[in-house]
């Protein structure tokens, strides 16, 4: 239980865009904890 109180939240990068194009496509993530991944940078 100390772990999981202590998980870091996500912080996603400011003015990236890259959840709302996510959401634009459909892809919006089904929890808020989900990882998301910008294949495109890689």
């Amino acid at each position: 239980q100390k772990l999981i109180a202590a998980a870091p939240t996500a912080v996603a990068p400011e003015k990236s865009g890259f959840y709302e194009r996510m959401v634009s496509k459909g892809r919006t993530p089904l929890y808020p904890d989900d990882i998301l991944w910008n294949f495109e940078k890689f």
